[in-house]
């Protein structure tokens, strides 16, 4: 499902998921489509939602390891990790012992999700959230104080883990959310998941950085009351919600195949060709997958010497040209007429110096051949001709 940001602007916006089921009734099969109660109620998606059938891949992560600290009674990891709660953010709350109001009391949950062969690894991430079941709040609403996911990047142990021996974090690719729900609450704003945006955190999984877990807690420690309640991956009730990861990646696409044209043309190109233009002036038409291409000996070394810089001369006597000067019939005489291949200056020049010289470049020699130049009109200009020394370049200066 895409709210209308993600919609409009992919890798932006909102995405969930709906779950699929057929179903068997009267008149045949039927598909049911139960969208996520959850994303639909999430204040942060924006309307109208799309549900488009997915092509690219999700992954969802294991139960993770997790427990949570505070900084007076609850200090230690170990004892904690078998609770069916974890808790983040200031104040009290059912087990705080103490004054439920007390803003000096933090708390920090921490969850490492075993991505051991994540498929996701190297690849682009799409979108990625952490999914806890959020049951308790200290308010109800939007906007109620801002919790925090950040990445862990130190290693750490559950049974290690106290108030002072706690993992490093970074605040790159952090996620927050400010929303509050819980039981307690009424209409939309009952216990579902909340989902926290963590696509900079899995995109540096997904780069090579380790693994080492997230750290929840409130964005802003002490101060004011702002805390949370979610379940724990060992919470086993009968309706059991533990932290989900759910990220969704692109498989790479395959390169498309290469082919390399040679062309061979007698006119001069005005346009870059398109492929099928291209390969109907190819020189080379590629073999079947199952052709070999077979060259003898002495072909494979003339190959060789040009390639290493060596020049192969070809006699005369190879030589074919038909009347057009481009190919022949067969006999080796050349019997094509010179061709003028270049004028100087071009045809329908302006702004010509009188002074100009003008040349006429020719296919091939042409000896001693006579040429008249004539002005607009029609009289012969006086001049002088001289050939270089090819004999294919005719020089015109006007006297």
């Amino acid at each position: 499902m895409l709210d209308a940001t993600a919609a409009e602007a992919p890798g932006s916006g909102r995405i969930g998921t709906a779950k699929t089921a057929v179903k068997q009734k009267k008149d045949g099969s039927a598909l049911v489509l139960s969208p996520d109660a959850g994303f639909l109620a999430d204040p942060q998606v924006t309307y109208p939602v799309t549900l488009v059938a997915d092509g690219t891949d999700w992954y969802g992560a294991g139960y993770p390891d997790d427990t949570f600290i505070n900084n007076k009674t609850w200090g230690t990891g170990g004892p904690n990790q078998s609770m069916y709660k974890l808790l983040v953010g200031n104040g009290g709350n059912a087990i705080s012992n103490g004054d439920t109001n007390d803003p000096s009391t933090v708390w920090r949950s921490y969850l490492r999700f075993d991505l051991t062969g994540a498929p996701f690894m190297g690849k682009p991430i799409l979108n990625a959230d952490l999914r806890p079941w959020n049951y308790r709040s200290h308010a109800c609403g939007d906007a109620k104080g801002d919790i925090v996911v950040r990445r862990i990047t130190s290693n750490w142990s559950v049974n290690s883990l106290s108030w002072s021996n706690q993992p490093t974090v970074t605040t790159s690719g952090q996620g927050t959310k400010g929303s509050a729900v819980g039981d307690h609450c009424s209409g939309d704003l009952t216990s579902r998941d909340v989902y926290y945006t963590i696509e900079g955190i899995v995109r540096d999984w997904a780069s090579g950085q380790p693994n080492y877990g997230l750290q929840v807690g409130a964005l802003y420690e002490g101060g004011v009351i702002n805390w949370r309640e979610f379940r724990s991956a060992n919470y086993t009730d009968f309706d059991g919600h533990p932290p989900h990861l759910f990220v969704k990646y692109e498989e790479p696409r395959p390169e498309p195949p290469m082919e390399e044209v040679v062309m061979l043309t007698g006119t001069e190109l005005t346009h870059l060709p398109e492929y099928e233009e291209a390969a109907a002036m190819s020189m080379y038409q590629p073999l079947g997958l199952d052709e070999d291409i077979t060259i003898t000996k002495e072909v494979a070394a003339r190959i060789a010497g040009q390639r290493d810089g060596q020049e192969y001369q070809i006699g005369t006597d190879k030589l074919d040209f038909d009347e057009t000067g481009i190919g022949g019939t067969g006999d080796g005489e050349d019997t094509g007429a010179p061709r003028v291949i270049a004028v100087e200056p071009e045809s329908g020049a302006v702004d010509v110096p009188l002074d100009a010289s003008v040349k006429i470049t020719f296919s091939e020699p042409i000896g001693e051949a006579q040429a008249i130049i004539k002005d607009a009109a029609g009289t012969q200009a006086a001049g002088t001709l001289v050939y270089d020394s090819t004999e294919t370049v005719l020089t015109f200066d006007p006297e």
